[in-house]
């Protein structure tokens, strides 16, 4: 008789099934499905914990203003790097035909000789400016993640490094900036500026209890178009976003050191870096590193620019290279890691940080030594003053020789046609002493005349009782005529002429625009001219 279970009893689920066949398997099957069962939840556990951590360094990265690349375990994007070649400044700076810098435009005292490794940006003297500024701007893509590099060199006669100044910078803005007051360029600029400040304004009563900063200083300024923001009475101290005091930047007695700034910008995570190395020789230590840097601050189309300036006291500031490089990402998108944009970069994990939190502990701390008093700004203004006046009593006028030749001139020449005449009455005398010369002395003369000695015969030198005129016959007939003080000697006239005609050769006769029967005049050499003379009298 059948019997016919399948209303009697309940019905058998899948656990029920799974058991029965368990115990049918061998005691050694049973073991290797364990392990298989083991080793898949160990491997879900190892995953959900690294996307922990992921989570954690990612929230770490957006919220933290100290930022430290060994604590990110994010798997490293692969990055290339992009050189801008379009913004590069180095040898050769200028185009020989054009006589103008490859991608940059300049301005003020700048000083560059042919075949230079670097350019002088302002010369070691009183009252003297210079800037570059590119001229293309960086365009939004490239600019999301940049690398800039400076090679540079601070150096001048003084040997003490706290009678220096006034300093340089490099920018970071919006459009090409003009001649201005802050560091030889306009304050109402839109971007940022990266100062490198050589003298403390700051050291009088009224912040001296604030500012208690080592110079040379470095400090990153932004501006959004405010005149005057930067307050040169307390070296920006109030609008500086950061910075850190940079010792032995400046190279007394001429070593030759070359210097180096590091800029690093990420966009999307808003991260700001800056490196220095003083020596050059690779030595890295970060000046500035931020994490909730503004972005608002760096614009998205940024042109890259250089300045420099003195005031009383004085350096010169030479630029060697300026080298600008974008990073992309494998797949061609926007760099998104910090720890990734490093590592390309070469930033070693290791190397040594003066962090936001020292240099802001440093300010507040009470009780720090008290720096050895500098000579001061006002006792500075004095000796200025004690000097002009030596001046005024000797010429009349407080601003010297210059002062009172330049007023004499404006009196008495009220055209051009003055100028004709004084220039043609020193040429028909300079040709009346020439035929004065006898005869034997003038054939001997004539076999072994050169550029350099072509002005033995005729007329050299004119003193009066407040000035001199030096005349230089070139072997073209050209003339350079100079208007001196009393105390310039025929010898240091004669040096200062050669530096002016030299330039005439290279600024004039080698322009391709220049006739002999059609001068014209050439600011080049109008500005070289300027600097030179400028630069003897300083």
């Amino acid at each position: 008789m059948d019997i016919d279970y399948s209303h009697g009893s309940p019905k058998r689920g899948y656990f029920t099934y799974a058991k029965t066949g368990i115990n049918r398997l061998s005691k050694k099957v049973k073991l290797l499905l364990l392990g298989i069962i083991i080793f898949i939840l160990y491997w879900i556990f190892i995953r959900r914990a690294d996307k922990g951590l992921e989570k954690g360094n990612a929230l770490f990265q957006g919220t933290s203003n100290q930022f430290d690349p060994n604590q990110s375990s994010i798997t490293d994007e692969k990055i290339s790097r992009i050189h801008l070649n379009y913004l590069d400044l180095k040898k050769p700076f200028v185009d020989l035909s054009t006589l103008k810098f490859n991608n940059y435009v300049n301005g003020g005292n700048m000083q560059i000789e042919r075949d230079s490794d670097h350019v002088c940006l302002v010369p070691d003297r009183s009252s003297a400016l210079g800037y570059l500024f590119s001229k293309s701007f960086i365009s939004e893509s490239d600019s999301s993640a940049l690398e800039v590099e400076l090679d540079f060199r601070i150096h001048g006669h003084e040997k003490r490094s706290n009678l220096i100044g006034d300093g340089m910078a490099l920018w970071f803005t919006d459009s090409q900036l003009h001649q201005g007051d802050v560091f030889g360029v306009q304050s109402d600029y839109k971007g940022l500026g990266i100062f490198i400040d050589t003298y403390k304004n700051g050291d009088r009563k009224e912040y001296k209890s604030m500012n208690k900063r080592g110079f040379p200083y470095i400090s990153i300024q932004p501006n959004y178009g405010n005149a005057g923001q930067y307050n040169k009475d307390n070296d920006g101290y109030q609008t500086e976003l950061d910075g850190c005091s940079i010792h032995r930047v400046y190279d007394a007695g001429n070593q030759g050191k070359i210097s180096k700034i590091r800029v690093i910008f990420l966009r999307k995570k808003a991260y700001f870096r800056l490196d220095v190395d003083i020596n050059g020789d690779g030595s890295w230590q970060n000046c500035i590193q931020k994490m909730n840097f503004p972005v608002d601050a760096f614009p998205l189309k940024p042109y890259i620019g250089l300045s420099a300036e003195t005031g009383q006291l004085t350096h010169a500031v030479d630029i060697y290279r300026l080298q600008t490089s974008t990073f992309r990402a494998s797949n061609g998108e926007e760099i998104k890691n910090v720890h990734s944009l490093l590592n390309s970069i070469g930033v070693s994990k290791n190397q040594q940080s003066k962090s936001t939190q020292r240099v802001s502990e440093k300010r507040n701390k009470n009780g720090l030594r008290s720096m050895k008093r500098r000579r001061t700004f006002s006792r500075l203004q004095r000796q200025e003053k004690e000097l002009k006046r030596k001046d005024e009593e000797k010429y009349g006028s407080k601003y010297g020789f210059l002062g009172w030749f330049g007023s004499l001139v404006w009196k008495t020449l009220k055209n051009s046609n003055d100028y004709l005449v004084i220039a043609s009455t020193l040429h028909g005398v300079h040709a009346i002493a020439s035929k004065l010369t006898p005869e034997e002395a003038m054939g001997n003369y004539e076999k072994s005349r050169l550029p350099t000695n072509s002005n033995r015969f005729g007329l050299q030198c004119i003193t009066t009782a407040k000035f001199k005129i030096f005349i230089h016959q070139t072997t073209t007939g050209l003339k350079l005529i100079l208007f001196t003080s009393n105390d310039v000697s025929l010898i240091q006239a004669t040096q200062l002429q050669g530096q002016l005609y030299k330039s005439y050769a290279d600024y004039v006769l080698k322009n391709p625009f220049y006739r002999l029967d059609m001068p014209i005049r050439f600011r080049l050499f109008d500005d070289k001219v300027l600097t030179v003379v400028t630069g003897y009298n300083a």
